[in-house]
Formats: structure tokens, sequence, C-alpha cells
């Protein structure tokens, strides 16, 4: 859709997903009851900040699920969010140039498109800069959240709301509706204000900083101290005392592994 022109904030909901993919190709588990959402947008931003937005969109979740303790949530990077130590959502960033270089038509009045388009200006939503013609690149925002179940036997424990609280008293429809109201909001913030505010708000509730933590590269696995993230979403990796900047890879904590094979 979005290489099709889709406009700004359209929203796809899947109830289902048969062909559903995280990060790296991986495969995501997609049982009827949980969460599936995609948001395009046409940010104005440079692509090489745009990985920022995948930080910017976990404070946006963990907002959304306020009935819940704040310390009972976390998040591991790059793009997982925790509950009670296991993962509950993930985010999956993916972008592109389009073929129209930006150019969309409009949508029709009285659509899905056209309701999260900067067609409504009454809407808060256009008001934000991702709007239909703003740049050549889409973005495509894709959630998951485990709501009544969750995939077993994965590299990361894993868990679902259902499971860690019981019958929950809000439905799929709200969650789905306070993503977007509160994402609506911190692209906002971070479009006029910049990383910073974002990256001190997700690192209150990161998950192994200042542990030791095992990162698994294209090329194998490094090990180190978690010590902060940088201003442009990248982990800090402590290695023998030299500080290493790490983009994109999967987070594993030594300890969880040593736990796990002394069950097996």
């Amino acid at each position: 859709m979005a290489g099709e022109g889709a406009p700004a904030w359209s929203i796809i909901w899947a109830k289902t997903q048969t062909a559903g993919r995280g990060r790296q190709g991986k495969t995501w588990q997609s049982k009827p009851g949980n969460l599936f959402m995609s948001i395009i947008l046409w940010p104005s931003s440079d692509a090489e900040a745009l990985h920022q937005l995948s930080f910017v969109t976990a404070i946006a979740v963990q907002k959304t699920l306020g009935f819940l303790e704040k310390k009972a949530l976390s998040f591991k990077w790059p793009n997982d969010i925790l509950l009670n130590g296991k993962k509950l959502a993930g985010i999956l960033l993916e972008t592109g140039l389009s073929p129209q270089h930006g150019v969309i038509p409009a949508p029709e009045r009285g659509s899905l498109r056209s309701a999260y388009s900067n067609a409504d200006r009454s809407d808060p939503r256009s008001r934000v800069g991702m709007t239909d013609t703003d740049g050549k690149r889409w973005l495509v925002i894709g959630i998951g959240m485990n709501i009544k179940d969750f995939p077993e036997n994965t590299d990361y424990p894993a868990t679902s709301l259902y499971e860690e609280i019981g019958d929950i008293k809000i439905s799929l429809e709200q969650i789905l509706e306070g993503i977007i109201k509160n994402l609506t909001s911190k692209i906002a913030d971070w479009e006029k204000n910049g990383f910073a505010k974002m990256r001190e708000e997700w690192l209150e509730s990161a998950i192994g900083l200042n542990r030791p933590v095992n990162i698994k590269l294209p090329g194998g696995i490094i090990s180190g101290t978690f010590k902060d993230l940088d201003e442009s979403g990248n982990l800090v990796l402590d290695e023998d005392s030299t500080m290493r900047k790490i983009s994109a890879g999967e987070l594993f904590f030594p300890d969880m592994e040593e736990a796990s094979a002394a069950c097996d």
C-alpha cells in the first residue's frame, strides 16, 4: 500500500496474519485475538533519523498500556516491549522510495484512509509533519502485541496480557485507538524537540542498562556492558573499555541464557 501511494496515517489492522514477520525476516506468529497493525507515514525527516521512531513508538505503546504498572513494562533494545521481563510486543520499521516521488492522489472523503490523512485539518494528525507530500520516502511502522496468546519456544521468552494479568477490561479497538493517539502526540514532540527527550524517556524503562549483554550480529556474537543509548539510537557497548556503537542486532542477557541452559 505504501509503495502504491497510500496517504499518511493510513492504518492497516489485521485480525490475523498468514505471513507475519518481524526483524531480520523472522516469522511473527499471528494468532487471532492479538493485535497486528501497521501505520503508513510520509516523513520529511532524514532517512538516518527514522529508526529513532522505533523508540518513539515504544514510548507511545507504553503510555497506551497505562493501566499496567509502569515498572512492569520495560524496553529491550532495539524494538521490543517487555511485560514482567517477557516479550509482549515488537515494533518493525520499513521504509522505501515512492515511484511517484511522494505525489499521492487525494483520498476519498469518508474512507478509513482519509480519516487519518491531512485532508481533515481538525484531526491532530494533520499537524504532524508525516503528511502525504512531505517527502519521497514512505515509512511503515508495524506493531504486533500479544493480547490473548503468545508464541512458545522463542529465542526470548514471550507472554501476553491475558497470561500476566488475566481478563483485561479494554478492547483491541481501544488499544489500537490509544496507540494512534499517543503515537501522534509523541511523533509531534519528536519532530519539534528532537530525540533527546525521547531518548531519556526510553532509557528510564530500558532493561539491561549497565549489565553484561550479548549481541548477535550477522558476523557473530559480541559481548560487553550496555552503557548507553546514543543521540542517534545506537546501543553503546563497553567492550573491554572500548566504547562501540551498535546500530542493529539481537540483544540477549548472559544470566538468562545460563539459566535457560541449566533447565534444558
